[in-house]
């Protein structure tokens, strides 16, 4: 759907539904500009109080929709560190970069943001990028996982609160890389 046809949609509620739509809208727009992680509760609450049958377009869908791709951005933000941050820890820029093109390091790119973050899952105790990045890279590439799929498998929890990041920090590698493959195999 367009932006162009959810106006559309959005225009031919009822004035009360139209009004709600419309203000969850704009705050989504304000949340992706000013990345107001306390305006994600605000919006979803307004959202919920729009369960309405006249609703027949999917507007309040299609903003729901827009919310959950906001929240995603938002958890990647929340879940790394920029460039600038890393510079101040006294990890060069160049490093990052170098590291990034070679294809042993992710970086990612958040919408309505220049300067890229880096997951902080990549990165060690001592705040230096893993050795063992190189090889994940190459595998979640293999798998045809994009760098956010690949962010989100890697930050995903088991039953006992485990993620892949917490295996890769601990040496397991080889069972991690297995596992992103096969992430990839099963869409993510």
């Amino acid at each position: 759907m367009t932006l162009k046809s959810l106006k559309r949609q959005v225009e031919r509620l009822p004035a009360g539904d139209r009004e709600l739509v419309e203000e969850g809208l704009a705050s989504v727009a304000e949340l992706m500009v000013e990345a107001r992680t306390d305006a994600v509760v605000e919006v979803t609450e307004s959202l919920e109080r729009l369960d309405s049958p006249t609703d027949a377009g999917g507007a309040s869908l299609e903003a729901r929709n827009l919310l959950r791709i906001f929240g995603d951005w938002q958890r990647v933000r929340d879940e790394s560190v920029s460039t600038g941050e890393l510079a101040k820890h006294g990890i060069n820029r160049q490093v990052l970069e170098h590291r990034r093109k070679a294809g042993r390091l992710l970086a990612l790119r958040v919408p309505f943001k220049r300067e890229l973050v880096y997951p902080v899952w990549q990165f060690g105790g001592d705040g230096h990028p893993l050795e063992s990045l190189g090889p994940l890279l190459e595998a979640a590439q293999e798998a045809r996982l994009s760098p956010t799929d690949l962010h989100f498998v890697m930050t995903r929890t088991d039953r006992e609160g485990s993620s892949l990041a917490d295996r890769l920090r601990d040496g397991e590698v080889d069972d991690v890389l297995v596992a992103v493959r096969a992430s990839g195999a099963q869409g993510g």
